[in-house]
């Protein structure tokens, strides 16, 4: 997992990146990625996705009219509902099954991808917090092997939230709520750049490099 990495602030991956994945099914209208890191074959970046739109709504208001007597009526107003979707890491990094298939495990709450069919699997641990599916039963319990399920449990142990998986067309998509890397801060006006904040963006970086290697390495099918 050798490679040069690779980083922009300002930019992440695209829009059909987070739709390819399957992992949401959720209707939205606003993507924001920004923090692109990718190393090794492994891109990931920060996503806010949302749904916003504009609610009409009515309120009674009471008033005296010109006699003297108390009187009401309906006001129209409007307001911004924003609907979170998505906040958290998007990683992408290229594990392709031993049998061929799109396997998909997402929260239970969201059920399984249209075109998928939902699979019961042995391990307890996953089947009591994903709701799994494949597009090919056969071939989604072959590669579901029991060395494999461990490690998806493994790896959700490190996070609040529960991580979705999609290994699709030779890639894994994760996506990881409420979950941020750390690349440090940016220097701002005058400031100076010392070399200990240099150390400590350094640092971040690592991490967040080893972060993705790690995953990688727990991740990918064998």
């Amino acid at each position: 997992m050798e490679g040069t990495a690779q980083y922009s602030a300002d930019r992440g991956l695209a829009e059909s990146d987070f739709d390819s994945s399957g992992l949401n099914s959720a209707f939205y209208n606003r993507y924001a990625a920004s923090h692109f890191l990718a190393v090794a074959g492994i891109r990931s970046s920060a996503l806010s996705v949302k749904h916003v739109y504009t609610e009409t709504y009515y309120v009674t208001e009471y008033y005296t009219d010109s006699q003297g007597h108390s009187q009401s009526r309906q006001v129209q107003k409007q307001r911004t509902v924003v609907v979170p979707i998505f906040d958290g890491i998007l990683l992408i990094l290229p594990a392709g099954l031993p049998h061929s298939a799109w396997v998909v495990l997402r929260h239970r709450d969201a059920g399984v991808p249209k075109g998928v069919h939902r699979l019961t699997v042995a391990s307890p641990f996953l089947a009591k917090h994903y709701a799994v599916g494949a597009s090919d039963q056969f071939a989604g319990h072959r590669a579901l092997t029991p060395t494999l399920m461990e490690a998806l449990w493994e790896y959700r142990q490190q996070f609040k939230y529960t991580p979705g998986y999609s290994f699709r067309d030779g890639l894994l998509y994760l996506t990881i709520p409420d979950y941020w890397l750390d690349f440090g801060q940016r220097p701002v006006k005058w400031v100076p750049v010392t070399t200990a904040r240099l150390d400590r963006v350094q640092k971040s970086c690592g991490k967040a490099i080893d972060f993705l290697k790690a995953t990688a390495a727990s991740l990918i099918p064998t």
